[in-house]
């Protein structure tokens, strides 16, 4: 008699419902690959191997934790990022509110050297207070050699960029 549904079934309503309602419990948060130090302060820009990735929770309620995976990218190539366990999505960052990381990690040396598109992918999910993973789109940043020295953000992932 009536609906009979399968705990698979059960559980992702469940998850459906549980996200609807502590999506507000996720404070805005912005991310960056760039080439930088710091805003408005005069020390020269990182060169390559150096690359600063910086991440901003901006809200000011809730704390965050957050999980962070990195992928290099050169021409069609997928490179590893090394052993930093910090962008390798295995480390959670703690983020209290308003607080602001600027971080840093070193691109193997094939990238310095080559003059292939170089390409990170980021991927970051968003753990709650709940411990509740809100994963983020995936975007990429790609390099912009010298003289420029500089990072442009692709709103995209890397298979979908149409690579040359």
């Amino acid at each position: 008699m009536g609906s009979r549904y399968r705990p698979k079934e059960l559980r992702a309503r469940r998850d459906q419902i549980f996200d609807e309602y502590t999506l507000n419990l996720v404070s805005p948060t912005h991310f960056e690959i760039t080439q930088i130090i710091r805003e408005n302060v005069r020390i020269p820009p990182r060169q390559l191997p150096d690359v600063g990735f910086n991440i901003f929770h901006l809200g000011n309620t809730y704390p965050l934790r957050a999980k962070i995976e990195l992928r290099i990218f050169l021409g069609n190539g997928f490179v590893t990022i090394g052993p930093s366990g910090y962008y390798n999505g295995r480390i959670t960052w703690h983020l209290n509110p308003l607080t602001r990381f600027y971080g840093h990690f070193s691109v193997p040396s094939e990238c310095v050297n080559s003059e292939e598109r170089l390409t990170i992918e980021a991927r970051v999910a968003v753990i709650d207070i709940y411990a509740r993973k809100h994963r983020l789109l995936p975007v990429c940043f790609t390099y912009e050699r010298p003289p420029a020295n500089n990072w442009f953000f692709e709103p995209t992932e890397f298979n979908q960029l149409e690579l040359k």
